[in-house]
């Protein structure tokens, strides 16, 4: 016997629908006017002669997915043992790209309202990029701390994995997901700092530096993705 029974399978893909409760401080005051208005720049129609298909809801999701895997891929070869700092401008442009993910990730939603074209798949083609995106954002963040392949970076690997599956299958089974006052928007943006930091202070910042000469400042990466 399966996990899902075809009933719950045939909801999953036709009667299921992706709403949201509340809002973050970042999303309810800055970022979801910006980006009301930024799709406005987007095509409506396709243009056949267009190299990309921008009409196209996951042509964004796409797009955000490889702003999120090549940096932190580029991360990871410099930093194979996750404790080797890697040169400054990769933290530089893996802060730009968490951003343009950030971004391309609120962006697919709207445009595929505004075309009518939202779909099933196109929800869960979304959301299994994220899952991916979320554990490149991580290891890449281990690397910003220098933690090594060690029991903490595994708990913050999966933590970070934890809480995005468990804020799904609640929303399956309550009908909806719930955004607190500090979330997601939040959090990239707390993710994007350190990179800056890493890039333009120090890339050993987060292994050396004290918080008021007490607590370690990895402690703050780790709160990122934790």
């Amino acid at each position: 016997m399966g996990f899902m029974s075809e009933e719950d399978l045939f909801k999953l893909a036709f009667d299921h629908k992706y709403k949201v409760e509340g809002s973050s401080i970042l999303d309810g005051y800055v970022m979801q006017p910006f980006w009301r208005w930024l799709v406005e720049f987007l095509p409506v129609k396709h243009d056949p002669k267009a190299l990309f298909h921008w009409t196209a809801p996951n042509t964004l999701t796409l797009v955000g997915l490889i702003c999120m895997v090549v940096p932190a891929s580029i991360m990871l070869y410099y930093s194979g043992d996750l404790m080797t700092p890697v040169p400054s401008w990769i933290y530089i442009i893996n802060a730009i790209m968490i951003f343009v993910y950030q971004t391309m990730d609120a962006l697919d939603g709207k445009q595929a309202r505004r075309t009518g074209s939202s779909t099933a798949f196109g929800e869960v083609f979304d959301h299994g990029c994220d899952s991916i995106s979320t554990i490149f954002c991580c290891l890449a963040v281990i690397c910003i701390s220098q933690g090594g392949v060690s029991w903490l970076s595994f708990a913050m690997c999966c933590g970070s994995l934890i809480s995005f599956h468990a804020c799904h299958i609640q929303a399956y089974y309550v009908g909806h997901v719930t955004f607190g006052a500090i979330d997601v928007t939040e959090l990239q943006f707390a993710a994007i700092s350190v990179n800056l930091l890493a890039g333009l202070v120090s890339p050993t910042f987060f292994s050396t530096a004290y918080i008021a000469g007490v607590f370690p400042a990895w402690i703050i990466p780790v709160l990122c993705v934790g």
